[in-house]
This record gives structure tokens, sequence and C-alpha cells, in this order.
């Protein structure tokens, strides 16, 4: 996964809230050559990082249906925050 402006190889913003109406949690990973660049703001950036590049972006969602279908935004993987 590439950012857009091309500054990183790994740009993932992901937005959590504990329940529907509750305030909202912004987690930033950016990553370069393999290494955490500063902007990161997951508790374990490095893990993180070393997941999307093993696994991709799918390790932190699931996709529903078949391939093409709309995704889901559903996390599926629990951080200690």
């Amino acid at each position: 996964m590439t950012s857009s402006n091309g500054k990183y190889d790994v740009e993932l913003t992901i937005t959590l809230t504990e329940a529907p109406g509750a305030v909202d949690h912004e987690f930033v990973l950016l990553g370069s050559g393999g290494e955490v660049s500063e902007g990161s703001t997951l508790p374990d950036a490095r893990a993180a990082l070393a997941a999307v590049e093993q696994f991709g972006e799918e390790i932190f969602f699931r996709y529903r249906g078949r391939t093409g279908s709309a995704r889901s935004s559903t996390a599926v993987r629990r951080w200690p925050w």
C-alpha cells in the first residue's frame, strides 16, 4: 500500500470508537523503507508495520462477500488501548 503523495510506502489511518456516538480515536501508521516514520501514533507501530508489510491492510480489516464486493470497515484486530 503506497500513500497517495508517494512519501510513504505505508500510510494507514484507523478511526475507532468504543460505542456508537462515543469519541473517535484516530491512529496513524506511516512507514517507509521498512521503518516506522515520524507521525505514527499506534502504540506498537513497529509490529503494526511488520504485519501490514507481511499481510497487507487485510490484517486489520475483513472483507465481506465475493471478490470485488464492497469492503467492510469492521476492525478484526484488537489493540490494547
